[in-house]
């Protein structure tokens, strides 16, 4: 019936609601400080994840979290860097760091 299968979907509803640990989105739980400007072909593979976790997170980046800084991750930067009113280089400067330091640095 009809009825039984509203009923479902409110109660799959509410228990996203209700404080289920899997549905926390409100926050980001990730966070990281950026002390190291990165560019591309940066060697700094845990920054890079970061950054491309960040990236993410902000609807920026949408490839696989390699730790690798080229086209994608380099595109995802000045994507972010002009939302948030930041000379789009693509060059993750001290300008960039603190934004992403406001952001995710908590």
């Amino acid at each position: 019936g009809g009825a039984s299968q509203t009923a479902g979907v409110l109660n799959a509803v509410n228990g996203f609601a209700s404080g289920n640990p899997v549905a926390e989105t409100s926050a980001p739980a990730f966070t990281y400080v950026w002390n190291n400007n990165l560019q591309i072909g940066s060697p700094l593979a845990e920054d890079v994840k970061a950054l491309q976790t960040a990236l993410a997170q902000d609807g920026d980046y949408h490839g696989d979290l390699t730790g690798g800084f080229y086209n994608q991750t380099y595109a995802a930067v000045r994507a972010f860097q002009e939302k948030h009113g930041i000379n789009a280089t693509g060059f993750v400067g001290p300008l960039t760091r603190a934004e992403l330091n406001t952001l995710f640095g908590r």
